[in-house]
């Protein structure tokens, strides 16, 4: 019953987090917030399409993965380029890596702490929690 439970943990927090991501996505590009009720809408249909997903077929899922894979190799290749092509003037190495700009209000450690964050959620995998 306790994986259960942590299992269904995981899922929830992974897909209010998404989300949080599409509201936040929704903000930034101008356009009014989700309401609450929006926000859990968003939550439970992400929370159904990995519930179709896991029904699948092993082997299937097998391809989702490397299809998600791909993506996420690509989108970062490509995230690359663009910076260093769209970049009006390259920082140098010194500033890249002993300089920080925290306009948040937030003491550094709590930044840092949260910037880490990304690369924490690299390591845990696609099936991490």
């Amino acid at each position: 019953m306790s994986y259960f439970l942590y299992e269904n943990k995981g899922t929830t927090a992974f897909s209010y987090g998404f989300a949080s991501i599409i509201n936040a996505a929704l903000v930034l590009d101008g356009k009014s917030s989700l309401s609450v009720g929006g926000q859990v809408g968003v939550g439970i249909a992400v929370t159904f399409i990995w519930a179709i997903q896991n029904a699948l077929r092993i082997d299937l899922q097998g391809w989702i993965n490397n299809v998600a894979a791909f993506f996420q190799i690509s989108s970062a290749i490509s995230i690359a380029i663009v910076l260093l092509v769209m970049a009006p003037r390259r920082a140098t190495a010194e500033d890249v890596f002993t300089l920080t700009y925290n306009g948040t209000g937030f003491s550094f450690g709590y930044v840092c702490c949260i910037g880490i964050l990304s690369t924490v959620f690299s390591f845990s995998g696609y099936e991490g929690i």
